[in-house]
């Protein structure tokens, strides 16, 4: 594999997964204001955030990647 693109282009596994997990909550590749940006809806979309789906109940929020 020489190249990485996006859109269904990314190859990985559930241990580098894991590895991201960790790292975008404990604020290693990015800081605590971009992760609530990232994880936040606005005006233009109540549903998605930066990738990822965000979906608001009355008991919990539940994410995942768009």
């Amino acid at each position: 594999m020489n190249d990485i693109v996006g859109g269904s282009g990314v190859y990985t596994t559930i241990l580098d997964l894991e590895k991201w997990k960790l790292a975008i909550r404990n604020n290693t590749l990015i800081t605590e204001e971009s992760k609530q940006a990232m994880f936040s809806t606005d005006v233009v979309s109540e549903k998605y955030g930066f990738g990822f789906v965000i979906c608001d109940s009355a008991k919990k929020r539940k994410m995942g990647l768009s």
